[in-house]
Formats: C-alpha cells, structure tokens, sequence
C-alpha cells in the first residue's frame, strides 16, 4: 500500500437508493460511496488504489467508521461484496 496519509472523514450524505456518499480528504478529496444491496456493501473510491487493486482502500473503512458512528448503516448484518461484484462495479465506473 502507498505511503499512509491521515484521511480525514468530509461529510455524508445518505441517498434514497440505499448509497451513502462521501467525501474524504487524503492526498486529494476523494469520493466514495457504500452501496446497499440487501445484506451485501459495495464500496466505490475514486482514489488510485482502489482503482488499481479492486480492493478497499482506508478511504472506504474510514466512511465505513464514520456512517456507523452517525447510525447512517442498517442496523441488520452487512456483508463487504464479493471480488466479482466489486469488478463488475468497476468496470461501469470506467
């Protein structure tokens, strides 16, 4: 993983299509967002190393922290998505 920045948590917002968007400043400002599809969670991150490795990033955890610190998150089980649905989000990002 790069060199480690302190990402500080923007601000959120909770959509009515079950996504929660933010913005964290790390390097740059980078938007991610947690969609919610049933029990499962798909992160998306505009940052370099989410894109390049099609994993989460500490952009990602870090809004993952901070909307279940705010009770933005269903109180039921989330289950982070598998490599197949992260894969297929990111080729529509592309």
């Amino acid at each position: 993983m790069p060199t480690t920045r302190k990402a500080a948590f923007a601000g959120s917002r909770r959509s009515a299509t079950e996504a929660i968007e933010a913005q964290v400043q790390g390097g740059e400002l980078y938007h991610v967002t947690l969609l919610i599809d049933g029990n499962e969670l798909i992160p998306e991150c505009t940052c370099p190393w989410f894109l390049d490795n099609d994993e989460e990033c500490k952009h990602i955890w870090a809004v993952i922290r901070a909307a279940s610190a705010r009770r933005m998150l269903p109180e039921r089980p989330l289950f982070l998505a598998s490599d197949e649905t992260l894969t297929a989000a990111l080729r529509r990002r592309r």
